[in-house]
């Protein structure tokens, strides 16, 4: 559980940390919690926040060269928490065109993504969801979906994320919802998942020090010893460390 797929841990850019020194207390808190590595994954494309993947760039190699000062042993890497809107048209061309471009970025921001971390609407499911899923498989991008538990449409009806599943996509489960800080439906949501073989990773979600904080340990804790999951739990571990090497790679 050492590898943490959705933080805003780079500061002032979005609604996550607002300065370089609670990045580091996030960082802090992170390494307590047994995470040493983090993809920094701040919004991209939202109607409030959208961070320059450059932004994202030099703001990461700060804060490493901040953590290794302090002694924080944490690496982190940037990424983009990228929003796919319900609002505008062919979204599969727009999806791919900025990956393309560089307008946006994958896990590691490598030249050519090879994994990314997409946002679907809380409020409405996409009329494109599955064509744009599959355009970006066929692309050889595997896609994290950030937090669809939260999705208010998949409580009544189910059948959306078994067809986003079938285009090969890994579901992301956020810490607080397993954890009951999302609400009912979150949390038996992100149980009935887990036990079902649906959930494919788990991370913090991380937006400060005292709202949504970092560290992974105590949902796992609770997958693993309270729901009896335990092999779902190291399961959401591995797929969190492949992301990893396959950036890194």
């Amino acid at each position: 559980m050492d590898v943490d797929c959705h933080a805003h841990i780079i500061y002032g850019v979005d609604d996550g940390a607002a300065s370089l020194e609670e990045a580091l207390a996030m960082a802090r808190l992170a390494v307590a919690e047994g995470t040493t590595r983090m993809f920094a994954t701040p919004h991209g494309f939202t109607d409030s926040y959208h961070v320059e993947p450059h932004v994202t760039k030099e703001k990461t190699m700060k804060l490493n060269e901040a953590l290794k000062r302090e002694g924080v042993p944490l690496e982190i890497v940037p990424a983009m928490e990228i929003h796919h809107s319900v609002q505008k048209q062919d979204h599969v061309m727009e999806d791919l065109a900025r990956l393309r471009s560089g307008q946006a970025i994958g896990y590691g921001a490598t030249a050519k993504p090879r994994a990314i971390l997409l946002e679907f609407s809380f409020y409405e499911w996409p009329a494109d969801a599955a064509s744009t899923l599959r355009a970006l498989r066929d692309e050889g991008i595997q896609v994290v979906l950030a937090h669809p538990e939260r999705y208010i449409p998949l409580r009544t009806s189910p059948e959306l994320l078994d067809e986003a599943l079938a285009e090969g996509v890994y579901t992301q489960l956020t810490t607080g919802s397993i954890l009951g800080k999302f609400g009912v439906h979150a949390e038996q949501l992100s149980k009935r998942w887990l036990s079902e073989g649906k959930a494919h990773i788990i991370a913090s979600d991380a937006h400060s020090v005292a709202i949504r904080p970092p560290g992974l340990r105590e949902a796992f804790a609770r997958v693993r010893e309270e729901w009896n999951l335990k092999e779902q739990a190291d399961r959401c571990a591995r797929n969190a460390q492949a992301i990893w090497e396959l950036v890194r790679a």
